[in-house]
């Protein structure tokens, strides 16, 4: 068969003419038409191309193919190329594929579809299949088995004055004389981007017309339609992906289905399938004047609302890689809805944005129809089904009030239950996908939410609630006529829970605030009721949750956020405002669990106003937080996994603990209080207790870092003996100018696991005077300027504190030399050290800080006497000789104490710290002289090996005095560096000209609490 080019124009003017000019076109183009009836174009055949291009005042389809009434040959219109239909007439269709009485009608297309159909006075629609009026069916009963496949992109744009609609499978809403509508479209390929946009203007449906797509007062815009009729059914897959536009100007009743806007509706037996694994499905809906309702996938909704036959059952698949729909200016908005026994499928990551949505819901599944319904049938008996894998993410307009009835994420209704027919469904398991949900759940009437969310990103944020309405604020969330809602929260996925804002007339809420579900399943989950009262999301710092069941698995099963106040706990009672809104008067978050709680939960519990004001006697909270059933294995912690809870600049410690049911006396005794744990079995509720003898994490940090052993050990490295400070002085000493770098690192091990340790740098400028020489014996005064810095870390309980030591001291200095090699060394100190300290606060989720300074003061006397062992010249001494040194030096220091603030508002005071340190040493060394014991060449090299025993007898013995927010107060005694150690280490003296020598030590010092892991110190001195 030759291919033939079809392309067809006809203006208005040539509609008017007559059938012969009809007839010329076919027999030029091997087209043929029922103009007498529809003045339509069509007949079988292959094509190149087909382009139509149709304008006419008139009623016009651009293509338009009937089965056979009286014969089974198929029908088919093919086209190689792309099929381009435009039609602008009064009632535009622009293609109509119809089955017969006896024969099929299908349309084939190769390379893709693009269609424009518009209208200003009525109706317009992109694609219809299904069977012709009063016929359909074939000699057996069933239908023909037209089908429509265009594979490459679809494009199809539809503008109605009155309605519209882009791709029709089935019929319009059942409008066909046939009552056994059918149809099967296979559009698209995978890869291909589908565009559908359509679009009804502002004219109004006349009251009455013989036209079958007229119906006064039915103004829909559909993007996807499928609805059979009788014994057809439709089926329609569409590939690549869709972009799907759908809006109206229409001014409607904005409760009307009959006047909503639709991206996708499959009804009546229809099933749809929207697949490409790497594909969007894109819906934007949108009323552009007065709103209207409007739904972005729905099923079902009139297979319940006409109650048809039990297997006549609706579906949507979508298996895309991303859906999003979006609605604009919407009275009523559905993001996806399954009514009606109908079920959808959807494996892809789904995002809804609720627009400027008065009413919104995100995902909803319900029954058309209450029981008083006089004539019920399985349809409108039985509920919807929606099951999403992937991620669902809700976006609501950022001044949404998330916590009233007028944005719901997800929703069953059961619409009066049933028991014996399958109830509304929805399941979402988001299992390795990142979900984030804005909006309450709600299940009613035995509907059903399953929701599973995974990751730390993920979260829902709203209520839930599956309460029985009927129960008139009865907690029935386990009643005959109550939803089901479960809840699985997983690795760090977390419920951000808000109560409800509303008054006593909405339906299944009870405007006590309180969220209710069958079962919340945490592995390593979040739950989160610490939300501050922000307009819109909280109308009080307390919220309550009930539940059926606590589920926990793994060796941390997740987390609990909660709110307390403690100071100004209230009757366990419920009262009621004017508005009939009710709150209760327990001043705390609370959860109830009806039957079995299991698992191990970090509980970060916040104290609502902090403790300021709380009764110093109060040992133990007057209302439980957490119940649990029978059956009943659960353990509390705090965040740091201990059972401790403090409040942010507190001095008292808190903990969890379990009462079982008939032990409460036990609150009210020191050994009763002992007995309890955080461990519970069985039913019985927690309650907060005060721990004795325990300190809080800031005084902990506080303590280790923020004493007075930093400044005495910085004064102890400066002073640690004579050749450290400014070296040999015996072998000619002079006036002069000396400096001297260091840097050292050491650590403290205090008690209770805790202690730091630190870096520490630095330099020293002094000078020193030859004075009081004889024959036998001179001195040597001085002074000096040192600066030192210090960076410092808290280990074991204080790991996460660090803080910052600078010191800026003075000094002056005497020593007295012998010619025999005995000296004494006189040291006289003042010094300026400023701490500042930073660390994690008591609940260890911000940081605390603080800064103080302080004075110290020391002094020394260090005495020795160098004995030569071998000397190269008698009458020379100290000549090329080696020596022993003993040594003995007793210092003491004092630091003042510090009064100041933490960031927290903890109040520290400090007392005086003293420290006396006694050291007992040994240098073994030989000098080198350069020259021999005549030259005049006087310079030489020393080295030395040092080592001794340092005892400190005071160690600071330092307490610190601490007030809490929480106006309880806690003396502790500072770590002290009190012991016995050991030092060792090497030094050396070199003089590089006559007025010039350097000098230097390496050391190393252990013992009780303490280590230095290294001191080097290097200096030069100037003769002059």
């Amino acid at each position: 068969m030759n291919k033939k080019i079809l392309a067809i124009s006809i203006s208005s003017l040539f509609i008017l003419q007559t059938n012969a000019y009809a007839e010329n076109l076919t027999n030029q183009n091997g087209i043929s038409t029922y103009q007498a009836f529809h003045q339509t174009l069509s007949k079988p055949g292959q094509y190149e191309s087909i382009d139509i291009d149709i304008t006419s005042e008139d009623d016009q389809h651009g293509i338009s193919l009937y089965g056979s009434p009286s014969d089974t040959n198929e029908q088919v219109i093919e086209s190689e190329g792309i099929i381009n239909v435009d039609v602008q007439a009064r009632q535009s269709i622009g293609i109509e594929i119809y089955d017969g009485a006896q024969g099929a009608a299908s349309l084939v297309g190769h390379k893709g579809l693009t269609i424009n159909a518009s209208s200003d006075q009525s109706y317009a629609f992109g694609i219809i299949q299904t069977t012709a009026y009063g016929f359909g069916l074939g000699p057996d009963g069933k239908p023909n088995g037209g089908k429509v496949r265009i594979a490459g992109p679809i494009s199809i744009t539809a503008t109605g004055g009155t309605r519209a609609g882009g791709i029709l499978a089935g019929s319009w809403f059942g409008n066909s004389a046939s009552e056994n509508d059918s149809s099967t479209m296979i559009l698209g390929s995978e890869g291909s981007q589908n565009i559908i946009t359509v679009h009804a203007g502002n004219e109004i449906t006349p009251s009455s017309s013989d036209d079958p797509y007229e119906y006064a007062g039915e103004d829909k815009v559909v993007g996807i339609l499928g609805y059979a009729t009788g014994d057809g059914k439709s089926e329609l897959t569409l590939y690549g992906s869709t972009n799907i536009k759908v809006s109206s100007d229409r001014e409607n009743d904005p409760g009307d289905i009959d006047q909503a806007i639709y991206g996708i509706q499959a009804a009546q037996k229809s099933k749809m399938h929207f697949i490409d694994k790497d594909g969007s499905l894109d819906i934007y809906a949108e009323s552009t004047q007065d709103r209207r309702k409007i739904f972005g996938i729905v099923a079902g909704l009139y297979d319940a609302a006409y109650g048809k036959d039990k297997e006549e059952r609706s579906s949507i698949e979508v298996l895309q890689k991303t859906t999003n729909i979006t609605f604009t200016n919407a009275s009523f908005a559905q993001g996806v809805a399954s009514y009606g026994g109908s079920n959808i499928t959807l494996n892809t990551n789904l995002t809804i944005n609720a627009g400027n949505a008065t009413t919104f819901y995100g995902l909803i599944a319900g029954r058309y129809s209450p029981d008083e319904n006089p004539n019920p049938t399985p349809q409108n008996k039985e509920g919807g089904s929606i099951h999403l894998t992937g991620s669902f993410n809700t976006i609501l307009p950022e001044d949404a009030k998330i916590s009233k009835n007028t944005y719901t994420a997800i929703a069953a209704n059961g619409n009066r239950n049933y028991s014996k027919v399958p109830l509304p469904t929805v399941i979402v398991d988001s299992t390795g996908a990142t979900s984030q949900i804005n909006g309450n759940v709600i299940a009613s009437y035995g509907g059903k939410v399953d929701l599973t969310l995974d990751g730390g990103e993920s979260f829902l944020k709203g209520h839930v609630d599956q309460r029985d309405s009927t129960l008139n604020g009865n907690w029935g969330y386990v009643s005959n006529f109550a939803g089901q809602i479960d809840l699985t929260l997983k690795n760090g996925a977390t419920w951000l829970n808000l109560d409800y804002q509303g008054s006593n007339n909405l339906g299944n809420y009870f405007c006590d605030g309180i969220s209710a579900l069958n079962s919340l399943k945490m592995q390593n989950g979040v739950l989160d009721m610490h939300s501050m009262p922000i307009e819109g999301l909280q109308r009080s710092n307390y919220q309550q949750i009930l539940m059926k069941s606590l589920i926990g698995s793994g060796e941390q099963s997740g987390r609990l956020i909660l709110d307390m106040n403690l100071v100004s706990e209230g009757e366990d009672v419920w009262a009621q405002d004017e508005q009939y809104v009710k709150y209760s008067k327990l001043a705390m978050d609370r959860i109830s669990i009806d039957g079995s709680a299991t698992g191990t939960y970090q509980v970060d519990l916040h104290f609502v106003g902090g403790l300021d004001g709380l009764d110093p006697e109060k040992m133990h909270s007057l209302n439980w937080f957490v119940g649990q059933g029978e059956d009943s294995d659960l353990t509390l912690t705090g965040v740091n996994g201990q059972n401790a809870v403090w409040v942010n600049g507190g001095v008292s410690t808190w903990a969890y603990a379990f009462v079982a049911q008939g032990d409460e006396a036990k609150l009210e005794t020191e050994q009763g209080r002992l007995e309890l744990t955080n461990h519970g079995v069985g039913t019985g509720h927690w309650y907060l207790i005060r721990k004795q003898n325990e300190t809080p994490p800031e005084i902990d940090q506080n303590i280790t870092i923020g004493t007075s052993t930093g400044p005495a050990l910085a004064y102890m490295a400066d002073l640690e003996d004579l050749r450290k400070r400014i070296g040999e002085v015996r072998y000619g000493a002079q006036d002069g100018l000396w400096a001297k770098a260091f840097a050292k690192q050491d650590s403290v091990n205090g008690h209770h696991s805790r202690g730091f340790e630190q870096e520490a740098y630095g330099i020293n400028i002094g000078f020193d005077k030859l004075v009081g020489t004889d024959e036998t014996s001179s001195w040597l005064i001085g002074a000096a300027f040192r600066y030192g810095t210090a960076d410092q870390e808290g280990l074991g309980v204080a790991g996460s504190a660090t803080g910052e030591l600078d010191e800026y001291s003075v000094k002056a200095y005497a020593t007295w030399m012998h010619k025999s090699g005995s000296y004494a060394d006189f040291v006289l100190q003042a010094g300026r050290y400023d701490q500042e300290l930073k660390g994690l606060d008591n609940t260890g989720t911000s940081s605390t800080h603080a800064d103080y300074d302080t004075w110290g003061y020391g002094a020394s006397i260090e005495v020795g006497h160098m004995f030569t062992i071998a000397n190269a010249e008698d009458d020379r001494p100290w000549f090329n000789h080696w020596f022993i040194e003993p040594q003995f030096e007793l210092s003491y220091f004092r630091a003042q104490g510090a009064n100041y603030r933490t960031s927290t508002g903890m109040k520290v005071e400090q007392d005086d710290a003293d420290f006396l340190t006694g050291r007992a040493g040994l240098v073994i060394g030989k000098k080198f002289n350069y020259g021999t014991v005549n030259d005049l060449d006087k310079r030489y090299f020393q080295a030395a090996l040092i080592g001794g025993v340092k005892h400190e007898f005071l160690g600071g013995d330092q307490t610190i005095h601490y007030t809490g927010v929480d106006n309880v107060n806690l003396s502790a005694k500072a770590d002290d560096i009190a012991g016995t150690r050991v030092y060792y280490g090497v030094n050396m003296d070199w003089q590089l000209a006559q007025n010039l020598r350097l000098f230097g030590e390496v050391s190393r010092e252990e013992g009780d609490e303490y280590t230095k892991d290294y001191d080097v110190s290097i200096g030069l001195k100037y003769s002059f």
